[in-house]
């Protein structure tokens, strides 16, 4: 069989151009050359493509029996697009498309391959599709006419504008058809008897329809071999949706209040605290890329209790935004959002910056390995003396605990046991406070802090309480680090 012959009995079936191509396995970038030409021409086509000269009539009739006309509507389709306002307020250098297609088209592609099996007997191959898949051509002909008009780099990802088409067929005789070819394939009595177009998934297709796994005379009994032009029009663009990439902004915050929660504390529709860490970074970061601060998702290493201060280089974030406008963030821009969080005095950033959605996995390795520096103000109900110093001294060197979830957020969390690495223990007396002592502690992640110290009525075994035995409660905390060396230092300069 050559390449002739099946371009001569695909142009007899009259398939459109673009067709005829995909199932004679053109490269796509042969096909973009022949629709190009044909786009300049409107006309019958003749030019070079590979080594062959292709010479192809444009399809007489209005709907190619493949596509149902999806390859001759581009024009209209990719022009509503381009003029739509909508895509203008994005400022990014990458489309990329998403083309939802029904399942009739694959029906359709199904019973061409099958008329091609039994046209070319022996010679076309029965578990490999022969063609390239519509979606594949088209997105890649959409992509470029898109990008093209508005001078956007060509990107097959979903780091840049997202285009998202929605097609629909109205004629659904063949769908229908289906569950009685292979009925057992479409799961309980009910869907086959109600005929519930919906059951059918593309998935569910692609499993239980190709041609090796048919009876092909049972199979014709039903559906048209080679498909039958469509009586309900062609296929249909039914909404298309434009939306910005989801980027992420990473950097390391300092909290400065005592008052002050990581997230919107809100407790049966009250909020508990009058504002929270993710709400004062987001909302000056946000308006930048025309987002609400409330569709962002906030990710951070951990976490401090209200009353804790996180200091020294501060605690790792993100921030996840959907639907950005822009897809750049210019140093400057990211000093001026850092020096307005500032400004608030209660919660300082730094290092604000880009990242790929691949590095994400840098803010959860190792969460549980990861060691913490905390420095705690206590206070005891005796005098500090030698002997406590030298029983904090004699665990310096660390220790392990067995922590049951406390007692405070038993709520909201599992009853477990959770063993916990001390790595090391300093005391230090504070002068003037004879009662007051320092705990500079080193922790492995996740270990409660509060709970080690007074050991949450005997939930914690060994406390700082049971070491030095004697009651101890604790008046601050603060965090000092995490060693978690990421995201990377990055100089953001306001320019002068």
């Amino acid at each position: 069989m050559t390449s002739l012959e099946i371009r001569e009995y695909l142009e007899k079936l009259e398939l459109c151009s673009i067709c005829i191509l995909r199932y004679q396995n053109e490269s796509i970038e042969n096909i973009i050359i022949l629709y190009t030409a044909q786009n300049n021409k409107n006309e019958t086509m003749d030019t070079s493509v590979g080594t062959d000269t292709i010479a192809i009539k444009r399809s007489k009739k209005s709907i190619c029996i493949a596509c149902l006309g999806i390859f001759q509507s581009m024009e209209t389709v990719s022009k509503n697009v381009i003029e739509d306002s909508n895509l203008r307020n994005y400022e990014c250098n990458s489309l990329y498309t998403s083309v939802q297609i029904p399942i009739e088209l694959l029906v359709r592609e199904l019973s061409i391959w099958i008329a091609l099996i039994q046209t070319f007997p022996g010679k076309v191959n029965e578990d490999t599709h022969p063609g390239i898949p519509i979606k594949d051509v088209f997105k890649t002909l959409f992509n470029r006419k898109l990008c093209l008009a508005t001078n956007r780099q060509m990107e097959y990802n979903q780091n840049g504008i997202m285009i998202n088409l929605f097609y629909e067929f109205m004629d659904c005789d063949n769908i229908d058809n289906l569950l009685a070819v292979k009925p057992l394939s479409f799961g309980n009595e009910n869907h086959k008897k109600s005929k519930n177009v919906s059951v059918i998934t593309r998935n569910l297709f692609e499993k239980h329809f190709y041609p090796k796994n048919l009876k092909i005379d049972e199979y014709k009994k039903h559906l048209a071999v080679p498909p039958k032009l469509p009586s309900n029009g062609p296929i249909k663009l039914t909404r298309y949706l434009i939306s910005g990439p989801t980027i992420f902004i990473a950097g390391r915050y300092r909290k400065l209040s005592r008052d002050l929660s990581q997230t919107p504390w809100i407790i049966a529709g009250k909020r508990m605290k009058e504002k929270s860490i993710q709400e004062l970074i987001s909302c000056e970061i946000c308006p930048y890329f025309g987002i609400d601060d409330k569709e962002i998702s906030f990710i951070s290493s951990g976490r401090e209790d209200t009353d804790v201060r996180m200091l020294g280089k501060g605690r790792p974030f993100v921030l996840q935004i959907p639907d950005a406008k822009k897809s750049s963030l210019p140093k400057n821009i990211a000093a001026e959002m850092q020096s307005r969080i500032d400004s608030t005095k209660l919660v300082s950033v730094q290092h604000l910056q880009l990242i790929k959605r691949e590095e994400l996995i840098h803010i959860k390795l190792g969460e549980e390995n990861k060691k913490k520096s905390y420095r705690a103000l206590c206070i005891l109900k005796t005098n500090v003396n030698a002997e406590i110093m030298q029983l904090l001294l004699n665990k310096s060197d660390g220790f392990l605990v067995q922590q049951k979830t406390p007692l405070r957020v038993l709520h909201r969390r599992p009853l477990l046991n959770r063993p916990r690495q001390i790595f090391s223990l300093k005391g230090y007396i504070v002068k003037d406070q004879p009662k007051a002592i320092v705990l500079d502690v080193l922790t492995q992640a996740g270990a409660y802090i509060k709970e080690l110290i007074h050991g949450d009525f005997g939930r914690t075994k060994p406390s700082i309480s049971s070491i030095i035995g004697h009651d101890i409660d604790i008046i601050t905390l603060d965090v000092n680090a995490i060693d978690l060396e990421w995201p990377p230092e990055v100089s953001n300069q306001l320019d002068l």
